[in-house]
């Protein structure tokens, strides 16, 4: 079925008005389509084209669920989804606010609404599994008590697994961007069990997620207040060569380790591979149909993540001067 096609059949349903029974069965065809669709956002190549057409399939996908609250599918995909425009669309056009110091920077305050729709979505899915946020909050001293408290809950399936680690990572980076609100941090505990349960299940899910969270949050986090950045490093640099292809890695170290450490020699081959790949990217995005691509582009799902690791990229390297 096309896209065209799926959108046909998705407002067929939301005027079906009051037939509750007929809605849930047209919702039961759609969902599972809907959540199939997902992977074509991520092969999308361009950053514009990613920032432009997202909401609008989100916000319908957030029609489908008002009608059935409890679809696992549809939570799923307005987790993920939010959670990935948070990140790559606001969040990335933020760094250009925090490097240049805007004083009131607009984009933040949007990544960070966005990250509560992912995280609000997140609790929602937690509640039909038996999991409420107090129930995390008594157990945010003990992280094996807390992933007990999720094992006992969750099943352990691909979809159970997104939905906590986009949960997760929504919740993480509300706390990485309100770093001022002490009560906020103190909730640290929570994303990382989560993150906890889901990577000890499934390592590699989303392309080397949990290696971004987990260099992140030792190198992201002085030694005093308990991190540990030079085993930050270890991680990024380890996953770098296990994820050659998912860029954000390198962005991701650069973020987290490189800048705040300034590191001129690191930033510098860092800058160079990074240089190497835009070439890389743009002879992609131009290629002809038929012609062989280069071994980074094999992988179509990792489209979107190279474009978004390009986009934070150009960031970093536009207030160089300023940070170094």
């Amino acid at each position: 079925m096309s896209s065209r096609q799926l959108i046909l059949l998705v407002f067929s349903i939301l005027l079906l008005g009051s037939c509750s029974t007929v809605r849930k069965m047209g919702l039961g065809v759609a969902s599972p389509m809907f959540v199939d669709a997902l992977p074509v956002m991520e092969q999308e190549a361009l950053w514009d084209t990613f920032r432009d057409s997202t909401l609008g399939n989100l916000k319908l996908a957030e029609g489908l669920l008002a009608t059935d609250p409890e679809n696992k599918d549809l939570l799923v995909s307005v987790i993920k989804g939010y959670a990935g425009y948070g990140y790559g669309v606001y969040e990335t056009q933020y760094m250009v606010e925090k490097y240049a110091e805007v004083e009131e920077p607009q984009y933040r305050n949007m990544a960070i609404n966005t990250y509560l729709k992912s995280f609000n979505y997140g609790l929602a899915f937690l509640e039909i599994n038996d999991i409420d946020f107090d129930g995390l909050k008594k157990r945010i001293n003990d992280n094996e008590d807390m992933m007990s408290y999720l094992d006992d809950n969750l099943s352990n399936n691909s979809l159970t697994r997104e939905a906590i680690l986009f949960t997760a990572q929504s919740l993480a980076s509300l706390i990485n961007l309100q770093r001022d609100n002490i009560a906020l941090v103190s909730y640290l505990p929570i994303p990382k069990a989560m993150f906890d349960w889901v990577c000890k299940r499934d390592p590699e899910i989303a392309h080397g997620t949990c290696a971004v969270f987990y260099g992140s949050y030792e190198a992201g986090r002085p030694a005093m207040l308990g991190g540990n950045p030079e085993k930050g490093k270890a991680i990024f640099e380890k996953a770098i060569v296990k994820y050659p292809s998912n860029w954000l890695m390198r962005v991701a170290y650069l973020e987290s380790y490189i800048v705040p450490m300034m590191d001129e020699d690191l930033y510098a081959a860092e800058k160079k591979v990074m240089k190497t790949y835009e070439k890389l990217f743009e002879k992609e995005i131009t290629r002809f149909p038929g012609n062989k691509p280069d071994q980074h582009f094999e992988n179509k799902q990792l489209r979107i993540y190279q474009a978004i690791a390009l986009k934070r990229f150009k960031a970093i390297t536009k207030y160089e001067k300023d940070i170094f």
